[in-house]
């Protein structure tokens, strides 16, 4: 359990426990004197105020933790960037190669046009690299 779901946790408590102190002034039969009633609803706003601030800390603590979670998948992002990068020099190296080869048979079997062609493609691989 992380320490956001810890500080829920705990705010839910603090406003049970203020719940249960007022449930049980509303009873029947409940009497309280004036400095009980002071002593009670003072207790019972800080329940309350401390709930709040805890649910607070909570938000904070989420906020934290997805940070980190958004810079973790940040920089899977740029890895993944970077072997994208290299994967298309690659290929377009194996591209490149590919019309070396055409070329390379096509001079062999002295194929001008097959020549011609084949320098075109090396020509334009070269232009995109």
């Amino acid at each position: 359990m992380g320490m956001a779901d810890t500080s829920f946790d705990l705010a839910d408590a603090c406003d049970a426990m203020a719940d249960g102190l007022n449930n049980a002034r509303k009873a029947q039969g409940y009497t309280e004197t004036s400095g009980q009633a002071a002593t009670l609803d003072h207790l019972t706003s800080s329940l309350e105020d401390e709930a709040n601030n805890l649910r607070t800390a909570g938000v904070a603590a989420s906020l934290e933790s997805m940070n980190s979670a958004l810079a973790s998948v940040n920089n899977a992002t740029a890895q993944a960037k970077t072997a994208t990068a290299k994967l298309k020099k690659a290929n377009d190296m194996i591209t490149l190669g590919g019309s070396l080869l055409s070329l390379a048979a096509a001079a062999a079997s002295g194929n001008i046009p097959g020549i011609a062609t084949a320098v075109a493609g090396v020509v334009s691989e070269v232009g995109q690299l």
